[in-house]
């Protein structure tokens, strides 16, 4: 297509030439005093063609680009909703845990089920994708393991210790360990809620 532009153009400005040369001079008038010109300025028009070609080309390739990286956030954006949501969910569900065990440890002689966090269903996979977790959320989720870890410890002496003389030093520690861990879940589980927040408002 731009061949045949360039060949049509380069009959027109041939023509154009020849009426100018034959009217400034109709009797010494020759095509061979003419051509430089001519070549001159089809050789112009065509490297304008080509460098017009050049720059679509590589527009079209800069929307290409911008298209994959749009794509491609957009994709990020979806997988990282994601882990959001399913992480909120799986710290409820342990919260809801943690406050029936603390209801339990009201009882005297209470023998409380340990945490065992990692495996608790969603929380190894939550674990795993800290990196897309907002704030300071990744070191709560370590002080969670740290301070469950602790309880279970206290929970696991426990058949030993309830038989023990008052005052029941590990039903003290049980429940004040208990007590920070919600406190833990629970400040994980508002700064997700406020990250989900931000992303469904940005989205609206």
């Amino acid at each position: 297509m731009q061949r045949n532009d360039l060949l049509a153009f380069s009959l027109l400005v041939f023509s154009v030439v020849v009426l100018i040369a034959i009217s400034i001079d109709p009797k010494g008038f020759s095509i061979k005093d003419w051509q430089p010109l001519m070549a001159a300025v089809i050789a112009l028009v065509g490297a304008g063609t080509v460098f017009r070609g050049a720059t679509l080309a590589y527009n079209a390739a800069i929307k290409k680009i911008d298209f994959d990286r749009e794509v491609h956030q957009s994709q990020n954006d979806r997988r990282r909703l994601g882990v959001l949501l399913r992480a909120r969910f799986v710290i409820f569900s342990f919260r809801e845990k943690l406050i029936l065990i603390q209801n339990s440890l009201r009882v005297e002689h209470a023998e409380p089920e340990q945490l065992d966090v990692s495996s608790f269903p969603g929380m190894q996979e939550a674990w795993e994708a800290l990196e897309e977790l907002p704030g300071n959320v990744p070191t709560e989720f370590s002080n969670l393991r740290t301070v469950a870890a602790v309880f279970d410890q206290l929970a696991s002496r426990r058949p030993q210790s309830r038989k023990a003389e008052h005052p029941d030093h590990n039903l003290i520690a049980l429940q004040g360990t208990v007590d920070e861990v919600i406190d833990v879940a629970t400040r994980i589980f508002d700064a997700i809620e406020v990250e989900l927040e931000s992303i469904w408002k940005g989205g609206a």
